[in-house]
This record gives structure tokens, C-alpha cells and sequence, in this order.
């Protein structure tokens, strides 16, 4: 996927709004009792985001910051999850 292609910017946009969204659930599943099936799932969701965000070409600032955001996000999520 190549961000230059303006279609795909809002794509990114997308992502980074999943990613948060994801990062606040994980917070909230953190609050009770995860089993085991639910950390490897939701630990490969996150994965499978920060493949999709190594997707994107990265040069431009604006880009460079949004994907950061979104690594962040999910780092975070998958501490919250594994405690890693």
C-alpha cells in the first residue's frame, strides 16, 4: 500500500482509529480476568495491526507520526494484555 495514492491516506486514518480502539479495549478486558484464549487472540490482533501499519511506505512526516501513534497504541495494548 503506498500512501501517496490518496485513497489510501484515509485508510491509514482508519487504522490509527482501530489501533486506539483497540489499545482502549485491551484496558478495558485488563480490568477482569483475561483467559488464555483471550490474550493470544486479542496479542494477534495486534500483531496482524503492525503488519498492516509496516505496510505503508513511510517519508512523509505526517505518515511517519500517524504510524508511530498506531505502534503505540498496540505496544500498549499488548502489555496491558501480557503484561510483556
Amino acid at each position: 500500500m503506498n500512501y501517496k495514492d490518496l485513497k489510501t491516506f484515509p485508510e491509514l486514518i482508519e487504522l490509527h482509529m482501530t489501533a486506539k480502539s483497540f489499545e482502549e479495549l485491551a484496558y478495558l478486558k485488563c480490568e477482569k480476568e483475561l483467559t488464555q484464549k483471550e490474550i493470544d487472540r486479542l496479542t494477534n490482533e495486534a500483531d496482524r495491526l503492525l503488519r498492516e501499519t509496516d505496510d505503508f511506505y513511510m517519508s512523509n512526516a505526517q505518515v511517519c507520526i500517524r504510524q508511530a501513534r498506531i505502534k503505540y497504541y498496540l505496544n500498549r495494548a499488548k502489555y496491558l494484555i501480557t503484561g510483556e
